[in-house]
């Protein structure tokens, strides 16, 4: 693969991912989420670990890492990725204060 496109793709989502998960931990709110989602921690998760998987791709691909590293990390990275849109569709879907305790 091009090391271009992995080069692209890491500084993409670090210049993307990162702050919109990260600004929100250091106090900053994101007024443009807090009126269309109510889960926003799990969103910051997701973007979080959208950033990680971008990472674990991409970094041993520009270190030129063996085959089975890479098919290590590819499949942790689509793992991840399967976490993340799970996590991403209960924050879309599910509405706050569904998961009442019985009495």
């Amino acid at each position: 693969m091009n090391p271009t496109i992995n080069w692209s793709a890491l500084a993409i989502s670090s210049a993307v991912l990162l702050p919109l998960s990260i600004l929100p931990l250091l106090g900053a709110p994101l007024p443009q989420l807090a009126s269309r989602f109510t889960h926003r921690r799990i969103l910051r998760l997701c973007a979080l670990l959208y950033n990680g998987v971008v990472a674990v791709n991409t970094i041993p691909r520009l270190a030129h890492a063996q085959v089975d590293i890479l098919m290590l990390c590819t499949g942790i990275g689509i793992a991840m990725a399967l976490l993340t849109l799970t996590l991403t569709t209960i924050a879309a879907v599910v509405q706050p204060g569904s998961a009442r305790p019985r009495p």
